[in-house]
């Protein structure tokens, strides 16, 4: 009897099943800290005579290190009112009306080093009003066998000479693909 031919059907079987997978990474924004009311180019955020504290609109990305890309973004924040001039913010399970916590990205393969990045303005998602862009690597991360499995770790979002920082946790696992 040839056994070639039951090895071949277990190794097809095998890759069939290493690619029936994708990377789920489950982002959870704890806390999000701006002790100024300016944004990046120093004017005031409210041009009121008390000049009140930004109005934070997030935009939360999840990429390979190299590229500058994103396959999925999530956008939340003002003009809802609980976003409105606040320079603290402790986020509850939900972000918006149609956007919960934690923020979920689906990849396709995970690279050895992902950039988690915030784009932060104020009221609007328009570029000449950005308080500041914050971003956290993740190297040496593995994705977890199954959610289970996975572990929340923690993360702070910041970058040099800023005085915005976004916390939070997430973990990283293989999930299913859905057919």
């Amino acid at each position: 009897m040839n056994k070639y031919p039951i090895l071949l059907l277990v190794l097809i079987g095998a890759l069939n099943y290493s690619t029936a997978y994708s990377v789920t990474a489950m982002i959870k924004i704890l806390n999000y800290k701006y002790a100024d009311k300016v944004k990046a180019d120093k004017s005031w955020c409210d041009n009121s005579p008390s000049h009140a504290a930004c109005s934070p609109a997030f935009e939360f990305c999840l990429r390979p290190f190299y590229s500058q890309q994103c396959d999925t973004t999530y956008k939340f924040g003002s003009p809802d009112p609980q976003y409105q001039h606040v320079n603290n913010i402790s986020f509850s399970a939900k972000l918006s009306s149609k956007l919960t916590n934690p923020l979920q990205f689906t990849l396709k393969q995970w690279q050895q080093l992902m950039v988690l990045s915030a784009t932060v303005t104020n009221q609007d998602y328009n570029p000449s009003n950005l308080i500041d862009t914050v971003t956290y690597t993740m190297s040496s991360v593995n994705p977890a066998i199954s959610e289970k499995a996975a572990n929340w770790e923690p993360f702070t979002l910041t970058s040099e000479n800023s005085v915005m920082s976004i916390e939070g946790v997430f973990k990283v696992f293989n999930s299913p693909l859905v057919h």
